[in-house]
């Protein structure tokens, strides 16, 4: 998809983008934990126990529970004779359900950058720039304590955008994907604000860090199931 000079998509093509932050009150700490060893690829019950630190039989049953209510797909593999092994994949669903559930972001502020978004898309002469400064400010906040290496500062945004409910997964190249998006109503309406907010909030928290705020860059639905992002240095 062709995208303008400043990043921004000139169309929005379906199936393009991150997926939604459902809220889901309901989860359990060990089902979180069971999404969250999922979401690094299939596994079987094995091996998410080791890593959730439960016994094999507790988490057969939180992964049967959250397979029934489809935010995982189960599925089996042959691994020579004998029994198929059973895997667990997290779909696109529990992806959402799980950032939707470490995520930080409330229903008010969802409310409040949908209405910021709307007001600075009408009133301001360069709306982009305006909501990068905005992010900026928002990034500092966020990010506090001593400067960082590059390493750990790579570590500590990507860090940051878990919680705000991005669900980023890093690839060759140095860039990101951010697979979901707390604000994605509004993203999808007014990207040249809220995705350029978003993109503001990480170069300023690299500079709180210790990194620079003038570099980055986002390409907002740039492909199926995400956002790119390049983080500051």
């Amino acid at each position: 998809m062709k995208n303008t000079a400043d990043g921004l998509p000139k169309a929005i093509v379906a199936g393009h983008g991150p997926s939604p932050v459902l809220p889901e009150d309901d989860l359990s700490d060990p089902q979180i934990r069971c999404l969250r060893a999922l979401d690094e690829g299939p596994l079987d019950v094995a091996r998410v126990a080791g890593q959730v630190e439960l016994h094999a039989n507790m988490t057969r049953r939180h992964l049967k529970a959250l397979a029934e209510r489809g935010l995982v797909t189960e599925s089996t593999r042959q691994s020579g004779r004998g029994r198929p092994a059973v895997e667990y994949t997290l779909n696109e669903a529990g992806r959402s359900a799980l950032a939707g559930a470490v995520g930080e972001l409330a229903d008010d502020y969802r409310t409040l950058a949908t209405v910021f978004a709307t007001h600075l898309a009408a009133h301001s002469e360069n709306a982009s720039d305006d909501a990068r400064r905005v992010g900026r400010a928002w990034g500092a906040e966020l990010a506090t304590g001593p400067q960082r290496s590059r390493a750990r500062r790579r570590a500590e945004l990507l860090a940051l955008l878990t919680r705000l409910g991005f669900s980023p997964a890093e690839r060759d190249g140095g860039e990101v994907i951010l697979r979901t998006c707390p604000l994605l109503d509004a993203a999808r309406a007014r990207p040249e604000v809220i995705c350029q907010v978003h993109l503001g909030m990480v170069q300023g928290a690299a500079e709180a860090l210790g990194g620079t705020a003038d570099d980055g860059r986002i390409e907002p639905f740039s492909e199926p199931g995400g956002c790119v992002l390049r983080l500051p240095g």
